[in-house]
């Protein structure tokens, strides 16, 4: 079995992420978007950071946490912002839109 260079692994976390959630396992998805984020912060990519601060609130919102739901995007608003990424900024906006 290959292990996952270290690159790799945070875009590996936000991809099970996906998976679970499509599948309706919204804890497992947590877990995974949580571990993406840990594994984006350790690897000084705000842009993945953003992202799965996105999924993190996505799936706080259809757990009904609202207030985590909002924080999560308040720190990817936050980071698309200062990184200039329209894109993501208005995915962070949208969503957060919804809380």
């Amino acid at each position: 079995m290959r292990i996952a260079p270290r690159s790799e692994r945070p875009s590996i976390e936000q991809n099970l992420g996906i998976m679970d959630n499509i599948q309706g396992n919204l804890e497992g998805a947590l877990a995974h978007y949580r571990l993406a984020l840990d594994a984006f912060q350790a690897a000084g990519d705000e842009r993945g950071s953003a992202m799965a601060y996105i999924n993190l609130g996505m799936i706080n919102a259809d757990k009904k946490r609202w207030e985590d739901a909002d924080a999560s995007f308040e720190r990817s608003f936050e980071l698309t912002l200062r990184l200039g990424d329209a894109h993501l900024h208005a995915i962070a906006l949208i969503n957060r839109t919804e809380v």
